[in-house]
């Protein structure tokens, strides 16, 4: 089984804030994030920065090379399988463990749907990405 590390699926760490403040942090600067008291801490390459949490609205992982950092994922959950639709033809589709290890790998089909079936990977967390955009799923079986 091949690993992938997670700079697959991301290139930065987002953090965004209730006052229209973001902070982007690049994963190649390997970010550590942890929580002091009510802030937010996130100790990376040469640079410390705290957040108050009551501030904070999301946390993502975004990929600077797409150009798209809001689209949404909206898949259809039915069945124990995910129904991912309304996507690029062809479009490359991966399903990861949290260690980095590729689950799944297949492509989006011509009518823009590809279809995840929950009953073969293990249980608990799997990160999916397909259009350059990343959902975690937690899988209860």
């Amino acid at each position: 089984m091949a690993l992938l590390p997670m700079t697959l699926f991301a290139k930065n760490l987002v953090i965004k804030q209730t006052n229209d403040r973001q902070s982007v942090i690049s994963l190649a600067s390997e970010p550590v994030v942890t929580f002091e008291g009510e802030k937010l801490k996130v100790e990376s390459t040469g640079s410390t920065i705290l957040i108050d949490m009551e501030t904070v609205t999301s946390f993502t992982f975004e990929d600077d090379e797409s150009g798209i950092t809001e689209k949404e994922m909206k898949p259809d959950f039915s069945n124990g399988q995910i129904k991912l639709k309304n996507y690029t033809a062809n479009a490359p589709v991966r399903v990861a463990s949290l260690d980095g290890k590729l689950l799944m790998e297949t492509k989006v089909d011509s009518n823009g749907e590809s279809f995840i079936l929950l009953d073969k990977f293990p249980k608990g967390v799997i990160i999916i990405q397909v259009d350059k955009m990343n959902m975690k799923v937690v899988n209860k079986k």
